[in-house]
């Protein structure tokens, strides 16, 4: 009986050494595959600028289209990190209201920023912010303008995420970027509400 026990013992732990890489393996397989960590897409949303100028120019708000690049720094069961790129066009035409001269107005937002988001199942929530360089033009009879500004944007929302196919994410934002023109100082940010489609893949 002495003999056997240690016998036995041995037996056990050779069988396990043999099967562990197999176990190992179909854990592996079973474990569910990481998720991409980069996406790229398009958003869109209703932009509404801040400064009370453009607004009696321009009107209170108008459509913005872009495009959205980002990548996932950090990555955990219910919590991510995330650095993002966005480039937008807003352009919209207008009239003084004073003399009734035709104009219009381009701003093209680049923002580059951190994301953090926390979800449950498919459904999280994102907040963000980071820095603004906003390039803008105006053009009328009577003034041709173009420059840019630096400034900043602050921005959350809603975002949905399946096991698999494009993220599809809600946004409301605000931007700030201050420019001194010809004596007096206008604000190129304002808010926007919109939302974007994301196609995610390896990078």
């Amino acid at each position: 009986m002495k003999i056997l026990f240690p016998a036995r013992t041995a037996a056990a732990a050779l069988a396990l050494i043999f099967l562990l890489p197999a176990f190992s393996a179909a854990q592996d397989e079973l474990r569910p595959a990481a998720a991409p960590n980069a996406w790229l897409g398009i958003l869109g949303g209703r932009f509404a600028p801040s400064d009370s100028v453009f607004k009696e120019v321009y009107g209170t708000e108008g459509l913005a289209l872009g495009l959205s690049a980002g990548r996932m720094l950090y990555r955990s069961e219910g919590f991510s990190l995330a650095v993002d790129l966005d480039v937008r066009r807003f352009a919209k035409p207008g009239g003084s209201t004073i003399s009734g001269t035709a104009s219009r107005l381009t701003l093209i937002p680049i923002a580059a920023g951190l994301e953090a988001a926390v979800r449950r199942g498919t459904v999280g929530l994102w907040l963000g912010g980071g820095a603004d360089w906003i390039f803008y033009s105006e053009d009328s009879e009577w003034i041709l303008s173009r420059g840019s500004a630096f400034g900043f944007h602050v921005a959350g929302g809603l975002f949905l995420e399946p096991a698999s196919g494009p993220i599809l994410k809600a946004y409301i934002r605000w931007s700030k970027a201050s420019k001194a023109m010809e004596g007096f100082t206008v604000d190129l940010g304002g808010t926007e509400i919109g939302a974007a489609l994301l196609f995610r893949f390896d990078l």
